[in-house]
């Protein structure tokens, strides 16, 4: 038995006044003989562990109400964190108690709220200095400031109905609050209930009638998300549809012939399209396998594994689909509706996401919405079909919403099915994209540095990285060991993350407070990033491996460390995709207003993130340290006693919605940086826009601003829901006419030039020749043609960019002599010139001819000698001269094939 006094306050529903301060006493409390009989004792009250503080207020429209006409108040996070400190034991006490007491204290502190139930009464002794109110049970307030103290106690407690051999001690406590009984004695009011089987046949029928009542509510839920997930799969099927109706009507996919179709996969789409094509073709997969494995093609004169070297599992297994069942289809329509059907998926991981915020299925409707509305600016999947973030974004997102889910989910009932959904979805997208892994890399420093500042669950966090890190290995296995994998940033930095927040304790702080704790997060994440790096560099010191080392001088040029005359980085820095995002990205996506629903939506939640991190570690601190003159307390007390911001106070902000938050912000400072990335950040835009349109607690307070009440969520619901619906028809408005237009603009893919080429290779070249050219162009020739390539527009190996260095020559100034050696070296039998490149003109100096000119030390076109080291060439452009047929080139070269675009020569012995 427990004796529990509320100073200041009284729980009613979910508020709960400031910190309730919970105070053990042990006295030698006298029993006292109540009427029927049962025992109990003087200045107390029986309680189980099971009964506390359980009840469900008649109305919800005045939380918070205070004995004595105290002032509402919200509630906080971990509301008892500092209760122990204030728990005043006396000197008679009994061990046993003391255990029970414990528990029941332990299990409390960890609800971190005021939990509700139907089955609490209320009780209210005599010692209030004031009039003393409490609620009947139809939810109005009754007055007794003139009955004399009840001899069941001297002070405020809280009964409940839980406990059998407590139920006559309820009877009496509730025909006191309703004015039934005075001083223990009935007088002579009617009473509902004053006999134990009257009450217990009240209490049989409420909750008869309250199962009757659930029993519609629970399938008007039910009913509720099944439509929800119908009209999910709905406009998924329909936003598939809409991708494809595009893509045929830019290229007239379905009518030209299929050299055309296969040349419409530019650069390296042409590439990854070839293997699935080569898959599909062989005698079998178990061949089809086998050849890829021992590659001879796809850079000639070297043998590499093709599963080891590129991420085409996904045409591997699209392949393997084909053979089963491909519904009639040609295989290059099986695989372009497969990764429309993706697109789904991808639709409908972010409707789920937007559900899981807003709480309501229509604002995932909203976010399609505003999908359709900005399509250009979050996907590009309608040109570019075979990209590997067309495979790997639908499940990067399906994580995300796994992940918020764990973070959300109570207790550990379904933690292992939460973290095999974790795991095969980090599998699936790092093993169709490459790049993933930076996405991992930016997760996982999201996930560290919210766990270090208190906001999402070490012990959830080092489950998830370890999750993450077990796919990272698993991909690993099936790429053949490729060492990037192992070597990359994420690898090194979960080990880290799991150490530290392992040993992390919240109790061991020194010195508690707002400063302390700023201090030392700052201090731990630095050591996080710092061991990380130091672990990386020893990995790739001991293993030899070097292959993505200009990916690390690609991010230091957009520090400013730029070194204009290194070819790697120069490619990368004058493709248009990798420069930072143009201003007129900003306001495309404002057109209809969800960038700036974004950036308040992301504002207003950090305020509110901020806002409770600084409240926890406040709260932490002892009374000293809180009164000590170099805390920051200002902001602390106005958030703790201004009324205006009740909403924020009656906000509870849920780990997955932390880990949304964060996601979004560091995807957005990658896309920010570099206009590829934006595919990463634009879905967080619709999804967060069409979140703060029906935001809870914003709505919730603009009701009770209006008068409608605080605790009003009817009207709250229909008002958000009425915005929604008009927000969806105004977007509707706005660019159903521009959508038409979209759909009624019919074109034809029509490249005569290139079609020529790639049907002219395999009539009057043998099938061994090899081809050097562009890297963009001759990822077109294996697909169409099947001949052996000397480069190709995967980058990510160390020797093919040298490799492409060397052959791309044939556009700096070089004499046909030394063309010719590097050509020879590499085996090439026809290069193939491009005038668009040779005679190409920039003035931000990213035009191929310039970028090898700065290789070479020479000066380029426009005359400018920087850097300084730069000297003049003594040789003129291969490429412009070798059209002339002079002797010196002859003697090399000759010419075979010619048209307006390409000129293709071969290279005599």
């Amino acid at each position: 038995h427990i004796t529990i006094s509320c100073f200041k306050s009284v729980i009613i529903g979910n508020q709960c006044d400031e910190d309730p301060y919970i105070l053990k006493r042990r006295a030698n409390l006298d029993l006292v003989e109540l009427p029927n009989g049962v025992r109990t004792r003087r200045k107390g009250l029986n309680l189980q562990k099971s009964q506390a503080f359980k009840y469900q207020p008649p109305s919800s429209a005045n939380y918070g109400h205070v004995l004595g006409g105290g002032t509402r108040y919200g509630s906080f996070p971990r509301l008892f964190s500092d209760s122990r400190s204030s728990l005043n034991l006396e000197s008679n006490f009994d061990p046993v108690l003391e255990s029970q007491e414990d528990d029941f204290y332990n299990s409390f502190e960890k609800e971190e709220s005021c939990r509700t139930s139907e089955d609490l009464y209320s009780s209210i002794g005599g010692l209030s200095a004031g009039p003393q109110k409490s609620r009947n049970t139809d939810g109005s307030l009754c007055d007794r400031s003139n009955e004399e103290a009840s001899p069941l106690t001297d002070n405020p407690v809280i009964l409940s109905s839980k406990n059998t051999q407590t139920e006559n001690e309820e009877i009496i406590a509730r025909e006191i609050c309703q004015g039934h009984r005075v001083n223990g004695k009935p007088n002579g009011k009617k009473s509902s209930s004053t006999t134990l089987m009257g009450k217990q046949d009240s209490v049989t029928n409420d909750r008869n009638s309250t199962s009757r009542r659930s029993k519609p509510i629970i399938f008007l839920q039910v009913a509720n998300r099944l439509l929800g997930v119908v009209v999910m799969i709905v406009l998924a099927y329909h936003w598939a549809g809409y991708l494809a109706q595009l893509h045929d009507n830019q290229f007239w996919f379905v009518n030209i012939k299929e050299v055309k179709r296969e040349i419409s996969f530019r650069t390296e789409q042409g590439l990854y399209y070839s293997y699935y094509k080569q898959l599909v073709h062989a005698h079998s997969l178990d061949q089809g396998m086998s050849e890829l494995r021992s590659d001879t093609i796809t850079e000639h004169g070297r043998t590499i594994n093709i599963f080891h070297r590129f991420n085409i599992h996904q045409e591997l297994f699209l392949a393997a689909l084909y053979r089963v069942i491909n519904f009639g289809l040609r295989p290059i329509f099986f695989y372009i509706y497969s990764v429309f059907s993706l697109q789904g998926m991808f639709l409908c991981a972010m409707y789920l996401i937007t559900w899981n915020l807003s709480g309501t299925w229509l604002s995932g409707v909203l976010m399609t919405a505003f999908l359709i509305c900005h399509r250009m600016n979050v996907t590009r999947v309608e040109f570019t079909i075979p990209l590997r973030e067309h495979f790997s974004l639908p499940f990067i997102f399906s994580q995300f919403f796994a992940i918020g889910l764990y973070f959300d989910a109570k207790g550990r009932k379904y933690e292992k099915l939460h973290l095999m959904a974790i795991y095969l979805l980090t599998f699936l997208l790092t093993v169709t994209w490459q790049f993933a892994q930076f996405v991992l890399l930016l997760q996982g420093l999201v996930l560290f540095a919210f766990a270090l500042l208190g906001i999402l669950e070490n012990n959830k966090v080092s489950k998830i990285l370890a999750t993450i890190l077990g796919a990272i290995v698993t991909v690993w296995y099936l790429q053949f060991y490729q060492p990037m994998v192992l070597n990359s940033l994420v690898v090194s930095l979960i080990p880290v993350a799991i150490v530290i927040l392992q040993s992390y304790n919240e109790g061991r702080v020194r010195r508690p407070g707002i400063w302390n704790n700023l201090q030392w997060s700052i201090v731990k994440i630095g050591l996080g990033i710092i061991s990380t790096i130091v672990i990386n560099t020893l990995l790739k010191v001991l293993s030899g491996q070097d292959a993505d080392n200009h990916i690390f001088r690609f991010v230091q040029s957009k520090f400013g460390f730029v070194d204009q005359t290194d070819f790697e980085t120069r490619l990368y820095l004058c493709l248009p995709i990798f420069q930072p995002l143009p201003w007129q990205y900003y306001l495309a996506m404002n057109e209809s207003g969800s960038m700036s629903l974004y950036c308040a939506f992301v504002i207003l939640e950090v305020i509110l993130i901020a806002l409770s991190v600084f409240w926890h570690w406040h709260h932490k601190a002892k009374p000293e340290d809180k009164a000590s003159k170099h805390e920051p307390t200002g902001i602390y007390h106005w958030f703790r006693s201004n009324p205006d911001v009740d909403f924020i106070r009656d906000r509870k902000m849920s780990q997955g919605w932390c880990f949304h938050i964060g996601q979004s912000l560091i995807l957005a400072i990658l896309a920010m940086t570099t206009l590829r990335m934006k595919c990463f950040w634009g879905p967080y835009i619709c999804i967060f826009a069409s979140v703060m349109v029906c935001h809870p607690g914003l709505w919730s307070f603009v009701v009770s601003k209006l008068g409608g009440g605080r605790g009003n969520w009817k009207l709250t619901n229909l008002l958000r829901h009425i915005i929604l619906a008009s927000c969806i028809f105004a977007l509707y408005s706005s660019y159903k006419g521009r959508i038409h237009e979209e759909l009624e603009d019919l074109k034809e893919f029509h490249d005569p030039d290139t079609v020529e080429l790639m049907e002219w290779i395999p009539k009057q070249t043998p099938p061994n020749a090899a081809f050097t050219g562009s890297m963009q162009l001759l990822a077109g020739v294996k697909l169409c043609t099947g001949r052996p390539l000397t480069n190709h527009p995967h980058f990510e190996d160390k020797e093919l960019r040298h490799r492409t260095k060397e052959l791309y020559q044939i556009y700096a100034r070089k004499s046909p002599e030394e063309v010719h050696d590097i050509l020879v070296k590499y085996n090439t039998s026809y290069i193939i010139l491009e005038d668009s490149i040779c005679l190409s003109r920039s003035d931000k100096r990213c035009n191929l001819p310039t970028t090898m000119d700065l290789t070479n030390g020479h000066i380029p076109d426009d005359g400018i000698r920087d850097p300084a080291h730069l000297v003049h060439a003594p040789h003129r452009r291969f490429c412009d001269e070798i059209r002339k047929g002079q002797a010196p080139f002859t003697r090399f070269f000759k010419k075979v094939f010619g048209n307006r675009t390409f000129r293709v020569y071969q290279v005599l012995p």
